[in-house]
């Protein structure tokens, strides 16, 4: 009998669970080409009731994914790109954020793992960054390349659990 009560409970926090992480209410959604000038980047503020994310953003050529979830990070990086001198420079979320990844000859490509849906680790609002500078010297635009398009998925999603 108490087995069945354990099943039963385990079964429930199980769809609870799942539930949580498949569902949501979509707070904010972008699906467009993006032109990131070079030495600079493309910055996205998402709302703060946003716990998850998905993104896919593509392009021929290198580039970098910030996703900063403290509102004192993204200040650095704004400051950076506008060619200030800043005495940190953040990464924000690396689990998240990185490196596009070279899918072929003439794609390079950043994404959720998966392309499905990450937690967002923060209070407040969070920043999702398409990058074409130099920042943290991680993707040194070349010089022949003035901008990026990138073609962006991006989606913010608020829980609906009161958890």
């Amino acid at each position: 009998m108490r087995r069945r009560a354990y099943l039963q409970t385990v079964a429930a926090g199980a769809v609870a669970g799942t539930a949580g992480c498949a569902g949501g209410d979509v707070v904010h959604s972008t699906n467009k080409s993006v032109t990131v000038p070079r030495g600079s980047g493309w910055i996205q503020e998402l709302p703060a009731e946003a716990s998850g994310i998905k993104f896919v953003a593509k392009e021929e050529r290198p580039f970098d994914v910030y996703v900063f979830t403290d509102p004192d990070d993204v200040e650095p990086y704004r400051s950076y790109v506008d060619g200030e001198s800043v005495d940190r420079k953040p990464a924000g979320d690396q689990s998240l954020g990185g490196r596009a990844t070279r899918m072929s000859e003439d794609l390079y490509m950043a994404s959720t793992a998966d392309k499905g849906r990450e937690e967002l680790n923060g209070e407040g609002p969070a920043y999702f960054v398409l990058d074409h500078s130099d920042y943290r010297g991680e993707t040194v635009p070349p010089e022949r390349v003035e901008e990026l398009s990138v073609t962006l998925e991006l989606e913010a999603v608020a829980s609906r659990l009161p958890i």
